[in-house]
């Protein structure tokens, strides 16, 4: 019994085997297929739509920014304890408000800059007839890749021509 559940597990491991080798052997045949990587980091710091959203982002927390400023400035020049707790309370409070302002939009640029990303590469990747496009970041993803298969500087000159269009 033992015997044939060791046949059938080399049949098995031996059939996809040949079922692999014969699809990769096919797929090469049809198209060049290549893995390739880009620095993940850098395509999203150097992406057009983000650099735009970081603008827009300072503009729309610009004015909070100077108030806090403001505030912080005067509070440090106060030496009379009431004024500097009355300070203390309206710095806290703006602080809290402009965070909590500053959160919710930043999550929401970064949500739509990595939706557009993620459709802008996946074409990349079509139109180029990549097999795989991997993120490298350093941080355990993809730990050592050939530079020869670097495709970052090429995908942020296309993603940010096709946003730009």
């Amino acid at each position: 019994m033992k015997k044939l559940t060791y046949i059938t597990l080399i049949l098995a491991l031996a059939s996809a085997g040949l079922s692999l080798f014969l699809w990769l052997k096919t797929d090469s045949d049809q198209k060049q297929r290549t893995t390739v990587f880009m620095d993940s980091f850098m395509v999203f710091e150097e992406f057009q739509m983000k650099k735009d959203y970081d603008k827009r982002l300072e503009t729309e927390i610009g004015a909070e920014q100077k108030e806090l400023d403001a505030i912080g400035t005067e509070l440090s020049a106060a030496t009379d304890p009431a004024k500097i707790d009355a300070l203390k309370k309206d710095f806290t409070v703006k602080k809290m408000a402009f965070d909590e302002k500053f959160s919710a939009i930043s999550q929401q640029y970064t949500a739509e800059v990595y939706k557009r990303l993620n459709e802008y590469i996946k074409a990349f990747g079509k139109e180029q007839h990549y097999g795989f496009i991997l993120g490298s970041n350093g941080q355990g993803n993809v730990m050592y890749v050939d530079q020869q298969q670097d495709v970052t500087k090429e995908l942020i000159k296309y993603i940010n021509k096709k946003y730009s269009n």
